[in-house]
């Protein structure tokens, strides 16, 4: 999760809890807590039998996140990590 605070920006990991605990430290943040203006929880995960990348967006004091994805698949090489597939999309 990365967090934006008056400029200064943020990045925690949630390698014990997983996702589980990054979704509630968003909630957290969202809430009001803390001066934090803007979160987001970036993740790895399936999507139309492809692995895609999500990063949900969330505001100080809203409840709705916006969420950008992109898809990609492993390429072979080793300066070609993996191959971005279509545009990014939000939702």
């Amino acid at each position: 999760m990365v967090t934006k605070d008056w400029g200064d920006c943020k990045v925690e990991s949630f390698e014990k809890g997983g996702l589980q605990e990054a979704e509630l430290r968003m909630d957290e943040l969202r809430g009001g807590s803390g001066r934090v203006g803007h979160c987001a929880l970036t993740r790895l995960d399936q999507m139309e039998g492809e692995t895609a990348i999500l990063v949900e967006l969330g505001r100080l004091g809203s409840t709705d996140s916006e969420v950008f994805v992109q898809r990609f698949r492993p390429r072979r090489g080793p300066l070609r990590h993996f191959k971005l597939i279509g545009a990014l999309t939000s939702g």
